[in-house]
């Protein structure tokens, strides 16, 4: 499989999360995650994908995903990025 974390710009260049999207070479299909972050990059960990964020990684195995601030600390989401206005 193929695994693509997508984004949005948005106005004032700032990134918005587009999910995560994995592609079956073999059958063709594609399914989409939503997410409420957005990825900077997707490495696999163990049976999990790594994906990690400004805030800090997140485990995706088997449709669920697992929120962790960069020192491990488990968490329910990610908190929203400062506003500029």
């Amino acid at each position: 499989a193929v695994w693509i974390a997508l984004d949005h710009f948005v106005e004032d260049i700032s990134k918005k999360p587009g999910g995560l999207i994995r592609w079956d070479r073999t059958t063709h299909a594609v399914r989409k995650y939503a997410l409420e972050f957005v990825v900077d990059s997707i490495k696999p960990q163990g049976d999990a994908l790594r994906l990690t964020t400004r805030d800090g990684y997140a485990l995706f195995r088997n449709g669920t995903l697992r929120r962790f601030l960069a020192n491990g600390t488990s968490i329910q989401k990610f908190p929203p990025p400062p506003s500029n206005h």
